[in-house]
């Protein structure tokens, strides 16, 4: 089975909240590096349509990764957008290990 696949256990399932697409997606698992910047070349690069809002939640101190939103202008855009980039390897220079980029709708509707 997939290390990406959420449901590999009735109880891990249990706490997946299923969201219905929406304009908004909830990113996490990226290096602490990625900037707005990187995110729109990111979207250029996979000719993804590009997105009207970022925002970057505070991290700890002691995190190793960030997480946030994007927001597009309509629920299209977004799916498209999660069906591209889901999933994509972020290489860091001298990194070890790629982070890969997890995508999912928010229960936000707009930022």
């Amino acid at each position: 089975m997939s290390k990406n696949n959420r449901f590999t256990s009735a109880g891990q399932a249990s706490k997946n909240i299923i969201q219905p697409p929406s304009c908004v997606l909830h990113y996490y698992n990226v290096p602490l590096c990625v900037t707005e910047e990187t995110f729109t070349k990111l979207c250029n690069d996979h000719e993804v349509l590009p997105f009207i809002k970022y925002k970057v939640f505070d991290a700890k101190a002691s995190a190793k990764t960030l997480s946030g939103l994007l927001e597009w202008k309509c629920k299209t855009d977004a799916v498209e957008a999660l069906t591209a980039l889901n999933h994509y390897q972020i290489r860091v220079p001298n990194g070890s290990n790629p982070y890969t980029l997890k995508l999912c709708f928010s229960t936000s509707s707009h930022l």
